[in-house]
């Protein structure tokens, strides 16, 4: 494959990526809102936990055209650097919170801006934390290739064009054809795992086949 179209299909990737991430067009007010970055690239159960009170945090789904808008209000106890949320066993059978890690009661642990559900490798972050459009990062050769996303409104259009990164342009000439490279995708949980928190929305490592 030319190294044209080689760059065709990367951006191709990632502008898939980003669209099913849907992390644009909200019209909630995410300042106070964690939100969920979920490690599969079919982000289909992102959610908000926002906590109103010392007892009571909110979950709430992301709307979607034909799909039920969920609001539901949770008792949580917080200890030390861990909250344990208390998922009700009526409302479980009700409503199927097991897609979105509510298994039984949810246990998140405090680091610094995040909340970790490990026992699921979910991560929580705090939205205010991130651009409308997160920049993704390519990892090629141990080295940070940081891409621009642009700006979009509330209807998916386009208000900023994406900045062009040459530098990453050039590395990718370095590769012929695809037959030279592995593409790996990193995202929520594994990102932060790899790379850390700044990371989660997305990291695409490339290595040079031995």
């Amino acid at each position: 494959m030319k190294t044209k179209n080689k760059l065709y299909l990367l951006k191709f990737l990632i502008l898939i990526l980003l669209s099913l991430q849907e992390i644009s067009g909200y019209t909630q007010n995410l300042n106070n809102q964690y939100f969920r970055v979920s490690n599969e690239n079919l982000n289909i159960y992102a959610n908000y936990l926002t906590f109103i009170n010392d007892t009571v945090v909110v979950f709430s789904n992301i709307y979607r055209p034909m799909e039920k808008n969920i609001r539901i209000e949770l008792k949580y106890k917080k200890t030390k650097d861990i909250i344990e949320i208390y998922s009700p066993k009526n409302l479980l059978d009700s409503i199927d919170l097991t897609k979105y890690g509510f298994k039984n009661n949810k246990k998140l642990e405090i680091v610094e801006n995040a909340l970790l559900d490990k026992e699921n490798s979910d991560i929580y972050i705090l939205r205010k934390d991130f651009k409308k459009n997160p920049d993704l990062i390519f990892v090629i050769e141990n080295e940070k290739y940081r891409l621009d996303m642009g700006e979009t409104d509330s209807y998916g259009l386009v208000t900023k064009s994406p900045r062009r990164n040459r530098k990453l342009e050039r590395k990718l000439k370095m590769f012929k054809d695809n037959s030279d490279f592995e593409l790996k995708i990193l995202k929520g949980y594994d990102a932060y795992e790899k790379y850390g928190y700044d990371y989660v929305f997305g990291v695409f490592e490339i290595t040079r086949k031995k």
